[in-house]
């Protein structure tokens, strides 16, 4: 859903995370790999990103068509796509110029959402769940993605009824905060018209696709 178009669509990922920015710039690479094409692409690091996790994808026919450069200025213009890492820095001035070929602009990633919505691009959030695990939010889905040595997975996508479900608890807790099993069932009831056996159900399907769990009377997230 998200991993398979980093590079291939025009996305913003929100995160204080260089490393998993190194990761998400290896998978947008990767798939411009995939697709055959000989496709130029500059990664722009305000933000230095760890590089060894992508060098090992690089064969030596395709390391020339791939650039990475802290000099803003050489992307203005790059015929190409244009992969950008800016956590904890404020975007550089060629970035917000009107002369910047934003549509080349396929990957933005950075603690900041406001340039991403200017430059039209597709915004996902990231909530870290624990290491190596994240929950990625746009404003109409969220899905789990884990990684796995020098890569990230997304895992198993949930029917339309649990992704729902998924949603509404995740976005109670951010509201709220703390949710027990009872206020759980009861917000599950009151947004989705279903009664307290089938809102139990739903808890116990959700426990076993790995999406929450209880401890002690209280809903934790993966």
């Amino acid at each position: 859903m998200l991993l398979e178009r980093l590079g291939i669509d025009r996305i913003g990922i929100v995160t204080h995370n260089s490393n998993l920015a190194s990761l998400l710039i290896r998978r947008a690479i990767s798939n411009n790999i995939a697709t055959g094409r000989d496709m130029k692409i500059c990664v722009v690091e305000l933000t230095p990103i760890n590089k060894s996790v992508i060098y090992d994808l690089l064969e030596s026919s395709v390391q020339e068509n791939i650039v990475f450069t802290d000099n803003p200025g050489s992307a203005m213009s790059f015929n190409g796509k244009i992969f950008l890492v800016s956590i904890g820095k404020p975007i550089s001035q060629p970035f917000r110029d009107l002369s910047f070929p934003r549509m080349n602009l396929y990957l933005l990633i950075s603690d900041k959402s406001f340039s991403m919505r200017k430059m039209g691009l597709e915004t996902w959030r990231v909530i870290t769940l624990e290491p190596g695990s994240f929950l990625m939010k746009s404003q109409s889905y969220s899905l789990k993605i884990v990684q796995k040595d020098n890569d990230l997975i997304e895992e198993e996508p949930l029917s339309d009824n649990l992704f729902e479900a998924y949603n509404l608890i995740v976005d109670s807790m951010m509201e709220f905060g703390e949710l027990t099993v009872k206020d759980t069932i009861n917000i599950l009831m009151s947004n989705l018209g279903i009664t307290k056996d089938k809102a139990r159900e739903i808890l116990e399907d959700l426990q076993r696709h790995r999406k929450i769990k209880v401890n002690k009377g209280k809903i934790e997230l993966y």
